[in-house]
């Protein structure tokens, strides 16, 4: 499977110029974590964690735990997910395989909510109280890889008048 993009908001411990240095090597020397960005307001105690990781390599509660060891405290999950969805050109297109897809994905405990981009990106917002992030991921998965779409446009090859 491709990397995935993950986008943490989180609210560290105090204003410790150490944090960062340290979050850094530790989430780097995760598998498979192929890019890392953390970006920290000034002056407050709010930052953002933005990364690409394999998830079948490397489990979003291994990456919680060190968030979490670290003292920091995870307020938002969202989770980009590539698919095989592509060529939504018009945003009614997008909005009805949406609609599927959210419907869908709702049924799941853990995802608060969903969509899908015109490039084919899964969109997920993942309750940050949820006890296994990682079964979440895996039945989003899971269940997008059941849903079927159709071509909004029926063009029919060889019609007889």
């Amino acid at each position: 499977m491709e990397a995935v993009q993950l986008f943490l908001n989180i609210n560290k411990p105090g204003l410790n110029n150490e944090w960062n240095t340290k979050i850094t090597e530790e989430l780097k020397a995760l598998p498979s974590v192929e890019q890392l960005q953390i970006i920290e307001e000034n002056e407050h105690c709010n930052a953002q964690i933005s990364m690409s990781y394999r998830v079948a390599e490397l489990s979003i509660n291994e990456i919680e735990k060190v968030v979490k060891d670290s003292g920091a405290n995870i307020t938002d999950i969202n989770i980009h997910l590539l698919t095989s969805v592509t060529g939504i050109a018009d945003p009614y297109s997008a909005s009805a395989v949406s609609m599927t897809v959210n419907e869908k994905l709702a049924n799941i405990d853990g995802v608060l909510s969903s969509a899908i981009s015109s490039r084919g990106e899964l969109k997920v917002v993942l309750d940050t109280e949820s006890s296994n992030k990682q079964t979440v991921i895996d039945e989003t998965l899971k269940t997008f890889s059941t849903i079927r779409f159709g071509n909004p446009y029926h063009i029919y090859k060889n019609k007889k008048s």
